[in-house]
């Protein structure tokens, strides 16, 4: 694209002091990506709290990252890490992490299938004591808007990563998520980042094992879901997961054995203020 914007660049957000840093992946959102900031920027005023929203471009083919830099340009909340290498559906979102300077920090997807609404609730939830707060559509008291396709699809699935990888959560995909900041920094680490993005959505399964097996207390909060026009589950393409399982019985088995993890590569991004 002539003219495009740098990317490999962190252009960061300029507020001082947040206490939320909401993270906000991105592939090609252009025809929602000012609406969702905008209602996003209604609703974390109401946590009281000076907040920052980064925004995660992974590599997008379309405007996506024109027009965030715009919102940048106009609100000293904004950030975006902008990439080169993707789509990697997870991997440069977790990349992104150690970016956040709050104590308190969010990912939510760009469609807003899952009412940030829940926002104050999950920042109180934290202040409570929990390090992981996970908005989940099959908690107790969660309701579906969807295909009874993909409804099933995902039901199968998330019933499989709960009783195989014993994660104990009855949604493992969900992408509306609150952390302490040190206990998803330490995960991100653990996780590594992988470069053959064969590990997809099943990204969120493996942080919800790894803080399982480190005891961090994980709150399910039970919402709606309503799914949004464009799904980003391809079925051809998640299929790849099935790679990384096997490799990942074998990373779990050399941690295990030596007590090394593999650690968090150095991130590409040159900085900007």
């Amino acid at each position: 694209m002539e003219g495009r914007p740098l990317q490999n660049v962190f252009y960061a957000p300029r507020v001082k002091n947040p206490e939320i840093s909401l993270f906000i992946p991105m592939y090609n959102e252009q025809a929602i990506l000012g609406s969702s900031v905008s209602a996003l920027e209604k609703v974390l005023p109401r946590t009281g709290k000076e907040y920052e929203i980064i925004l995660v471009d992974d590599n997008s083919k379309d405007n996506t990252l024109e027009i965030a830099l715009a919102l940048r340009k106009k609100n000293p909340r904004i950030g975006v890490a902008a990439y080169q290498d993707g789509p990697s559906r997870r991997e440069n979102l977790a990349w992104s992490f150690p970016f956040a300077r709050a104590p308190h920090v969010f990912m939510i997807d760009m469609d807003l299938s899952m009412n940030p609404e829940f926002i104050p609730i999950m920042v109180r939830k934290l202040e409570e004591g929990y390090s992981i707060v996970t908005a989940s559509r099959y908690a107790p008291g969660g309701h579906v808007v969807r295909s009874t396709f993909r409804y099933t699809v995902s039901k199968i699935y998330n019933w499989f990563i709960r009783n195989y990888f014993k994660t104990r959560c009855f949604d493992n995909v969900c992408g509306f998520k609150g952390f302490h900041r040190e206990a998803i920094v330490m995960l991100v680490n653990e996780l590594s980042i992988d470069k053959s993005h064969d590990r997809g959505v099943f990204w969120d399964a493996e942080m919800l094992l790894r803080a399982t097996m480190h005891g961090l207390p994980i709150y399910e909060l039970p919402v709606t879901w309503i799914a949004g026009k464009k799904s980003e589950l391809r079925f051809k393409r998640e299929i790849r997961m099935i790679r990384y399982f096997t490799k990942m019985g074998r990373i779990l088995a050399y941690e295990r054995r030596t007590g090394r993890m593999r650690g968090l590569p150095i991130n590409p991004l040159k900085i900007v203020q």
